[in-house]
């Protein structure tokens, strides 16, 4: 597969350039939610990633999984994200599913922030394979999550000993403005807080 970029000159540590980047939502759908560990904690970052995703003009991917079984994205979130057309999958790595490997390449984005459930399930394989094929992946910790804190807790150590950056959605909305002078800081601010 073609490599992006050289990851010895944009490895991980390097902040995300906000022209480049690109949000992924996985999974979060009704029937698969009420499982995960921490849930109402969770619903409530990735609410307020994907409002400041928005607001900062951060385009989102969202997929769901063999949504005839596992349902559609949650109310929650439906009400965050406006508009979408949720990407159906039924592999487990998003980078598996043609319309969704479509869509990144069509972005032009390298920066991948990814989102949803489950930590070592979807997530993992979707960030490791986008990490072999060059992108730079970061994960707010805070919004994924899987129904046991430990496998949650393995998949993170596995894609950070892979090149992704472990992060907080607090963190990654700031270091996407890069200045209180951002058009989108105040409503920003008014999700954090």
């Amino acid at each position: 597969m073609q490599t992006l970029m050289n990851k010895d000159v944009f490895g991980p540590g390097r902040l995300m350039d906000p022209d480049k980047t690109l949000a992924v939502l996985i999974d979060y759908q009704t029937k698969l939610a009420p499982a995960v560990t921490g849930r109402e904690q969770l619903d409530d970052k990735l609410c307020r990633i994907l409002g400041g995703l928005r607001a900062i003009g951060v385009p989102i991917i969202v997929t769901q999984q063999y949504t005839k079984g596992l349902g559609p994205t949650t109310d929650a979130l439906k009400q965050v994200l406006g508009d979408f057309q949720p990407i159906e999958k039924n592999s487990f790595s998003c980078m598996r599913t043609p319309e969704f490997r479509e869509a990144v390449q069509a972005s032009g984005k390298r920066d991948i922030i990814i989102t949803g459930i489950e930590t070592h399930i979807c997530v993992e394989q979707t960030a490791l394979m986008m990490l072999d094929e060059g992108y730079r992946v970061f994960l707010p910790a805070d919004c994924c999550a899987s129904r046991s804190s430990g496998d949650h807790l393995a998949a993170l150590q596995r894609m950070a000993q892979s090149g992704a950056v472990i992060t907080s959605y607090e963190a990654v909305l700031y270091e996407l403005m890069q200045d209180s002078r951002h058009p989108a800081f105040k409503e920003v601010l008014k999700i954090v807080k």
